[in-house]
């Protein structure tokens, strides 16, 4: 029997913690990114071939440097090495090519890489709503406005009432220089969140 939501885990308490890291992680400050670690390391104890856990914590390290939380230098490598060994437990994970796609762009500088790893993800992960989101993040670090624009769209389609989608999607809007658009955008987000 097909199961409605893949775990990736035969590990319920691993796949809870899982679940809790990604909670710990959606308001984007420093004591989630600790919590959510502190999850993702005893999954991976758990469930040393949990492969989504690896992911996750690609991506962990990779907001810890946006954020500011964690050097660059050190985060990103620790991404690219646990996106790696996500892959190499489950080679049809897309969310993972999202880490090495990061890497590669703020990291590495190499824009060609990075679009070849986030496209991979979205072939793998059509539904990935962060893939779409980094996929107009590179393209915005390379000053593609259309382009970023539109490969942001489907991050808008598929998760129309997330506060940072909405927030974001009048930043790229703006990026692209279509000002009055963005202001539309922006107003409809202050709607539907007005303590965002």
């Amino acid at each position: 029997r097909a199961s409605l939501i893949e775990r990736g885990t035969d590990n319920l308490e691993a796949y809870h913690l899982l679940l809790k890291a990604r909670h710990h992680m959606i308001d984007f400050w420093e004591p989630g990114f600790v919590a959510a670690h502190e999850c993702l390391e005893k999954a991976i104890e758990l469930d040393p071939n949990y492969a989504q856990a690896f992911s996750v914590l690609s991506e962990n390290y990779m907001l810890r440097s946006i954020f500011g939380s964690m050097p660059g230098s050190e985060a990103l490598p620790l991404a690219r090495s646990t996106a790696l060994r996500a892959l190499e437990i489950d080679s049809s994970l897309g969310e993972a090519h999202r880490g090495l796609a990061i890497y590669h762009a703020w990291y590495e500088y190499d824009w060609e890489a990075a679009l070849a790893e986030i496209h991979l993800g979205l072939q793998k992960s059509p539904q990935s709503v962060w893939t779409h989101f980094y996929h107009a993040g590179i393209l915005a670090t390379m000053r593609r406005g259309d382009a970023m624009v539109t490969a942001f769209l489907p991050a808008l389609e598929l998760d129309p009432l997330n506060p940072i989608i909405a927030a974001h999607h009048s930043l790229f809007l703006f990026y692209s220089g279509r000002n009055d658009e963005a202001e539309t955008a922006s107003r409809k987000g202050l709607e539907l969140f007005p303590d965002y």
